[in-house]
């Protein structure tokens, strides 16, 4: 997981110009202040202290800590190769096996993952950030290795790609989130739990 400046993303800065340095040192604050207390426990404060900048010096840049996060999520940025070996079960369990090993990389984003899900209801606009930054962006790829793999009639070809996606996609996150806190003794091995359920999940979607 890396941090890009706004520099780097061609984003205007608004007000007065800031360095580089606090800059960061404010986004990374946020984002761990994030992951420790999630948002109702985060203030401007906590961050100010642990960035160590002014209080002034964040509210110029953004009025709230809502806005601040926000920023702060559009600076995540996570590399995951796209994957084709021109075989739908070795695609999906290199990529799911990539993104597992990613979360495990980076605690940081392994904490703050749960965080921004359970902003669904409460803040709804921090949700979305995080599906358009982190998630909505893989989509594509996603859908266009599903397809590839019913041309080569690999799986049915009456699978909806987004029921696929579900599949896949909710196991990993509800065993990184929900299982492996509550059975920490299993012996499965994550490789082994990623060929496991990509197993079973062919079962039902495949032809053979």
């Amino acid at each position: 997981m890396t941090i890009t400046s706004e520099s780097e993303q061609g984003i205007r800065k608004p007000g007065r110009p800031r360095s580089a340095q606090a800059h960061k040192a404010i986004i990374e604050a946020t984002l761990e202040l994030l992951a420790e207390e999630g948002l109702q426990g985060l203030s401007i404060e906590d961050v100010a202290a642990r960035a160590g900048v002014g209080k002034t010096t964040i509210y110029r840049r953004w009025p709230s800590k809502e806005e601040l996060v926000m920023n702060a999520i559009h600076e995540l940025q996570v590399d995951l190769s796209t994957v084709n070996t021109g075989n739908f079960r070795n695609d999906i369990t290199m990529l799911f096996k990539s993104t597992y090993q990613s979360l495990k990389a980076h605690p940081l984003l392994e904490q703050l993952v749960p965080r921004f899900i359970g902003e669904f209801y409460s803040h709804p606009e921090i949700f979305q950030t995080f599906l358009k930054q982190l998630v909505i962006p893989r989509f594509q790829n996603f859908f266009d290795m599903v397809e590839q793999a019913k041309a080569r009639e690999e799986i049915r070809n009456d699978i909806d790609p987004t029921l696929v996606m579900d599949l896949l996609a909710g196991s990993l996150y509800f065993h990184l989130i929900v299982t492996r806190n509550t059975m920490p003794t299993s012996s499965v091995s994550p490789d082994e739990w990623v060929e496991q359920m990509i197993d079973a999940v062919m079962y039902g979607i495949g032809t053979k």
